[in-house]
């Protein structure tokens, strides 16, 4: 079979045909109309009939210029920024030369980097747009991806940054003690209850005492739903309080959503209701005879051995056959709080009160054993005892710097406030306490004075600190009976004591013992301790059975002379002072006086409704007082 060699005319026809085709394809394309085709074919073999021309235009056609994808800033929240939970508008402007398709939000807010949710409705190219997404506290990175039309993509250049906080939600606060409008002592607790899930910051107490500010400030220890405690010490007057809690998670604050009002007076918690011994408070006693309540525990009496107001609460000892319990009443309407365990007593001293201990001493009614007790204040729980056997004579304990202060048998004792245990104990010179019962050490300038005596009477001085003896005071005037010198009342370095076996009131220079003066109450002896109020000493006849010439007397503490007298028929165990007053009753009559201090006239009296019955205390402007038929009185203005 023969072939024929293709000519090169045939190739030139071939390589037309081919441009042809190509150059159709291109009009087509570029919006070129088939109308027009064999002018266009006709011109383009012209063009092409150079081939190095054809490959220059071919090269051109075959890449033109791409569209460049859409950017995309972010606008809000700003990079960094910190805002409140809840619904985040992300705002972003995307700019693109086509149409835009869609937008994402990512971030991590799920913990991993993914889309979150997407806009496809109509987007405004190179205006704001907004994706919302509720979001919950947390610190987080986010941005933002735009697409065009022809599925091109672009997120922005950086991550921005947002930190998510909780919505602040302020604690409910609600006040507790001192309930409103009501009186409490210079050093008082503050209570609180706040209600926050998220725990608290700290907690102020605010007052009007200097301007309305945070006087005290709580930042540990704040518990929820329970009761919490600033304590404060303010001068007498009347005030309003409120306080501000803060939470943890916000630190949003908020007060009570009501102030209250209190009235700072002087308590009483001790025997002489102050270390120096004075029985005289510093706040104004009742100028009436109001009673604003009475509590009555049936069964129980209410005779003896004194009473304690602080911090808003009464306590007393109360008493039934051989059996005795120490029990707290609410000051503002004399309800009762909590009373302790009973326990065997012959004996019981006055509660006294520090801080959130109260502590009385008692005998079992064999003589065996003298026992100490410490309960709590708030609830009354016991803390600790301490025992002494084969001792039966005993003083009201006095509290001063973490030791309790007490005469056992024939001995002082310093013992831990805390933990009962003995510190030292120092058995006094001469004599006991059998006549003296109803006294407690005083402390002034570290030094603590002690009465005793028998068949002669002593005061007697120890350093507080170290138990170390000092000195002595005595007198030697006689005595009409077994006695002794009671703990003095101090005032101005001078010691102010009455002498139970020669029944004289005397005045003793505590830095050297001299004796400045005395006053003869009675030849029966003195059965009380002093009362020191506006410049007067007391002093009451001892006699035993009560006769009806028995006076109670005054003395002027300057230099001895009488300051008036009162005939009480009867012998009086103790008397209490408050302001321009002196309050005062006789053990076997009914009858609660109150005196003008300055001269003895009665301005007014209170039937008790029981011929024996404790002595009377001072405190918030009010009178308290005890009788053996179960009362306890609250006497003084509402």
């Amino acid at each position: 079979m023969k072939f024929r060699a293709q000519g090169a005319f045939e190739y030139i026809l071939l390589l037309a045909g081919i441009l042809l085709v190509v150059i159709l394809a291109i009009v087509i394309l570029r919006g070129g109309v088939l109308s027009a085709a064999n002018n266009q074919i006709t011109g383009s073999l012209g063009v092409f009939s150079n081939l190095t021309n054809a490959s220059q235009v071919l090269e051109g056609l075959a890449t033109p210029t791409p569209t460049p994808a859409p950017t995309v800033a972010l606008n809000l929240p700003p990079d960094g920024n910190s805002t409140l939970e809840g619904a985040i508008a992300f705002v972003f402007t995307p700019t693109s030369a086509l149409n835009l398709s869609n937008a994402t939000l990512y971030g991590n807010f799920t913990g991993s980097w993914l889309a979150n949710e997407t806009n496809q409705s109509t987007l405004a190219n190179g205006s704001t747009n907004t994706i919302t997404l509720p979001l919950s506290p947390g610190n987080y990175s986010w941005n933002v991806e735009v697409c065009d039309i022809t599925g091109q993509c672009s997120f922005a250049s950086a991550n921005y940054t947002l930190e998510i906080t909780l919505t602040p939600t302020p604690p409910n606060v609600s006040l507790i003690m001192p309930v409103n409008s009501t009186v409490r002592s210079v050093t008082t607790t503050f209570q609180f209850s706040p209600d926050d899930s998220d725990g608290f910051s700290s907690a102020s107490l605010y007052t009007n005492a200097s301007g309305w500010g945070p006087l005290s400030t709580n930042q540990s220890d704040v518990v929820n739903f329970s009761a919490n405690g600033i304590t404060a010490t303010l001068p007498f007057g009347e005030y309003i309080w409120n306080v501000r809690v803060c939470d943890n998670a916000t630190n949003a604050c908020a007060f009570a959503p009501e102030n209250f009002s209190v009235r700072i007076m002087d308590d009483w918690p001790l025997f002489g209701h102050d270390l120096n011994n004075t029985r005289a408070s510093l706040s104004p006693g009742p100028a009436s005879n109001n009673t604003r309540w009475t509590f009555n525990e049936t069964g129980w009496s209410f005779n003896s051995r004194g009473i304690s107001v602080s911090d808003g609460i009464v306590y007393a000892r109360a008493t039934r056959l051989t059996t005795d319990k120490i029990m707290a009443l609410y000051e503002h309407n004399g309800t009762k709080k909590w009373e302790t365990a009973t326990f065997e007593y012959f004996s019981t001293t006055q509660p006294v009160v520090a801080g959130d201990a109260i502590f009385t001493l008692t005998r079992n009614s064999s003589a065996v054993y003298l026992r100490m007790y410490a309960f709590y204040a708030s609830n009354g729980s016991q803390i600790w005892n301490f025992t002494k056997t084969a001792a039966s004579n005993l003083t009201i304990p006095t509290v001063f710097n973490g030791r309790v202060y007490v005469g056992l048998e024939n001995k002082l004792f310093a013992l831990n406030a805390t933990t009962g245990l003995e510190i030292w104990n120092r058995t006094v010179p001469f004599g006991n306490f059998y006549s003296l019962n109803n006294q407690a050490p005083t402390v002034s300038g570290g030094i603590v004075y002690l009465g005793a005596g028998s068949t002669a009477e002593y005061i007697f001085a120890y350093n507080a600190e170290t138990g170390d003896y000092i000195r002595n005071y005595t007198h030697s005037d006689g005595i009409f009976g077994n006695g002794g010198l009671y703990s003095p009342a101090v005032a101005d370095g001078i010691g102010y004591t009455n002498a139970a076996g020669n029944g004289s009131i005397y005045a003793f220079n505590l830095t050297d013992g001299t004796k400045l003066w005395s006053y003869l109450v009675s030849s029966k002896g003195i059965n009380s301790p002093p009362l020191l109020t506006n410049g007067i000493v007391s002093g009451s006849d001892a006699t035993y059975p009560p006769v009806a010439t028995q006076k109670m007397h005054m003395a002027y503490a300057v230099n001895g002379s009488q300051a008036w007298n009162f005939t009480l028929g009867a012998f009086l165990v103790a008397a209490a002072g408050g302001g321009d007053f002196v309050y005062f009753k006789g053990t076997t009559n009914r009858t609660l006086y109150a005196a003008y201090a300055a001269n003895g006239t009665i301005a007014w009296t209170f039937d008790t409704g029981y011929t024996n019955g404790g002595w009377p205390v001072v405190a918030y402007g009010r009178v308290y007082i005890g009788t053996n038929g179960g009362n306890l009185s609250s006497i003084g203005p509402n």
